[in-house]
């Protein structure tokens, strides 16, 4: 069959389908004004086939016809709950929201034992984007149904709309204590910790979310990074670990496993963290002069390879004056004086903001340790013409 030929088709099944949709639901429509003009129906029968009539009108979003049903159903029936707020809505459907707004405040008036009337009246404020009303609207829901979560949720909502985030807070967390579990709720209430700039309670909600998915990436670095900010590097290590064994392709956890080992002292484990991430990424200029670095301390020690890595940190990036600096003082350590001077020399070319001043203070201190060292030598050999002299 050629294209053309199957586009016809199809075209044709679609039209096909849409008369029957629409027969049929013409067909219910003159069932209804068929039951308006019998007069032997009674009124219980008459509301039942309009409520049915209304819910296929709504389900196939025929809304004039649903509100016409729905509007026969209340003049009959004035305190059916459901034939008043299904009417509210093919209203608004329709888009006339002021007559929706107007029904949700009668349906208030009407129902105030109703705490879904309020609501759907809160979301007519908030149509309208007037926020404070929505929140107070929510607040009479939850006057007479304080056991809903959802508005709680709902009234948190609207206070956020308005910046007042104090107030969301407090909505959250009674929200939470009614759902510990609720994962959405505890999102939202982290972010609004974040918003507040409370960190404990943000760490503490972070880390209850964590233990529900302890395998989440995202979690564990938000964790680690607050951890960081309190100064506990202990514990950002733990997750940068985790997180490297997570995502072993991801050098930025192992990088940031390193500094924070760094900041806890452990000289070894941030060694040990630079010789992974050099295997991950050996283009990285830094991380082999970091290593260099902790390799020339004194936890460690290892001054011939100390000077092997700086040296290739150097090859990989020859402008990098850190890595200079770092050559330096293992000269020094060497006793190699007026080496650590040419290399201080040549950081003091580079302008870094931090370690070209540093090489400027090493330089004279080199020279300072050359004449140490010569008046030394001139002691030592003062003392032995003493002691074999005339």
């Amino acid at each position: 069959m050629k294209t053309g030929k199957r586009r016809a088709l199809l075209f044709a099944v679609l039209f096909a389908a849409a008369a029957l949709l629409f027969a049929a639901c013409q067909q219910v429509h003159e069932d209804v004004m068929e039951f308006e003009k019998d007069g032997t129906v009674d009124e219980d029968t008459r509301v039942t086939r309009l409520m049915n009539s209304g819910k296929h009108y709504l389900d196939s979003e025929l809304y004039s016809q649903a509100e016409e049903a729905y509007r026969e159903v209340v003049r009959i029936q004035p305190d059916n709950k459901v034939a008043y707020t299904n009417l509210a809505f093919a209203v608004r459907a329709q888009e006339r929201y002021d007559e929706a707004f107007e029904l949700y405040q009668r349906y208030t008036a009407k129902f105030p034992d109703d705490a879904d009337g309020f609501a759907r009246l809160a979301a007519a404020y908030a149509d309208r984007e007037d926020y404070a009303n929505a929140a107070v609207q929510i607040q009479r829901a939850i006057q007479v149904d304080p056991e809903d979560t959802r508005l709680q949720t709902d009234l948190a909502f609207y206070y956020e709309k308005e910046e007042r985030w104090e107030e969301a807070q407090v909505a959250y967390e009674k929200a939470l204590e009614a759902e510990p579990d609720n994962e959405d709720i505890q999102q939202k209430l982290s972010a609004i910790y974040n918003k507040l700039g409370k960190t404990d309670e943000l760490l503490a909600s972070q880390e209850t979310l964590l233990a529900k998915d302890p395998e989440n990436a995202r979690l564990m670095k938000n964790v680690a990074r607050l951890r960081v900010e309190m100064e506990d590097f202990g514990g950002a290590a733990e997750l940068y670990a985790r997180l490297a064994d997570l995502e072993p392709d991801n050098a930025n956890w192992v990088r940031s496993l390193a500094v924070a080992n760094l900041h806890t002292g452990d000289t070894l484990a941030a060694a040990g963290a630079y010789e992974r991430l050099i295997q991950q990424d050996p283009s990285s200029s830094e991380a082999f002069i970091r290593l260099a670095d902790l390799q020339a301390s004194d936890k460690i020690k290892n001054l011939s390879g100390a000077i092997q890595n700086v040296s290739r940190g150097l090859e990989l990036n020859p402008n990098n004056a850190r890595g200079w600096c770092v050559w330096g003082d293992i000269l020094e350590k060497q006793k190699k004086y007026e080496q650590a001077i040419a290399k201080f020399e040549k950081a003091v070319t580079l302008s870094d903001p931090i370690w070209s001043p540093y090489a400027e203070r090493q330089i004279p201190r080199q020279e300072q340790l050359i004449e140490r060292e010569d008046a030394l030598r001139r002691k030592a050999e003062y003392e032995k013409l003493e002691e074999y002299g005339d």
